[in-house]
């Protein structure tokens, strides 16, 4: 059996969007605080229910946020290494996110799985966020994408 490590997290922070969308929002008489969240937000808020495309889109989003989140000893960020395996969003302000580490042994779990919450806090208020870090499979460099290689200096 692999070992699991669960985390769980309220999130306080606001939701954004993908540099390539537009903010619509913004011409809109709303408050600051609700032009700053996607329309999928709103719409969760509001407790509307959201549309397989609206949820892709959510997922996508923290997809997008995670390239943010840099392994420190590698210096690569975390999707890009293949670390993150599965995202998930229910539509209803529950966010799980399933990754693993380069080694069981990994001495910057603890960092990593902190930086993945903030960067998602960061955008989605009130969210809940599981964090499940797991080993089957266990990672390898074949998990790293093109773009990694080439930032590795493994393909030219």
């Amino acid at each position: 059996m692999p070992s699991i490590k669960t985390y769980h997290l309220v999130l306080l922070g606001l939701f954004g969007k993908k540099k390539s969308e537009k903010d619509d929002s913004a011409n809109t008489g709303n408050n600051k605080e609700q032009n700053s969240q996607a329309p999928a937000a709103r719409k969760a808020e509001n407790n509307n229910k959201m549309t397989d495309e609206e949820i892709r889109k959510v997922e996508d989003h923290i997809y997008e946020l995670l390239k943010q989140v840099i392994d420190p000893e590698i210096g690569l960020d975390i999707i890009n290494l293949g670390l993150v395996y599965n995202i998930v969003y229910d539509g209803k302000k529950h966010i799980y996110i399933e990754m693993t580490l380069s080694t069981p042994a990994c001495p910057l779990s603890d960092a990593l799985v902190s930086n993945v919450k903030n960067i998602i806090e960061k955008y989605y208020p009130g969210y809940t966020v599981d964090v499940e870090l797991t080993f089957d499979p266990p990672w390898d460099t074949s998990m790293i994408s093109e773009e990694g290689k080439r930032f590795l200096g493994m393909i030219q």
